[in-house]
């Protein structure tokens, strides 16, 4: 794996590094893309001392992901998806977390009696 003695010593030769912050979460372990404190933490740890900074260019997510209830699944959202249908027995709430600056949705289906 790629780590702060790689980056010394390409960092005085190559004009930039490409940083992917995101995929942070998968299907069993659901949450946010790219949280904003793992983002900084990843640019802190390969250059703690913000001697290159200008050279890392972050790789940003411009997608979601929608978990299954029960684990094990993940599909992205993008722009064309519409994966909050709120209709008659569901409910759906936005939120912001704060922690993470990433959106949130929740999706409760509502059972009807039997």
């Amino acid at each position: 794996m790629f780590g702060k003695p790689d980056f010394d010593q390409l960092a005085p030769v190559v004009d930039a590094f490409s940083l992917m912050t995101y995929d942070y979460s998968n299907s069993h372990r659901p949450g946010p893309n790219s949280p904003i404190p793992w983002i900084r933490a990843c640019v802190q740890k390969l250059d703690p001392d913000a001697n290159w900074r200008s050279k890392i260019l972050l790789g940003l997510n411009f997608y979601g992901m929608i978990y299954g209830t029960l684990g094990g699944t993940a599909e992205p959202i993008v722009g064309h998806s519409q994966p909050y249908h709120c209709g008659s027995g569901v409910t759906c709430k936005p939120d912001q977390l704060v922690v993470n600056m990433e959106n949130h949705f929740e999706q409760q289906i509502q059972k009807t009696g039997s």
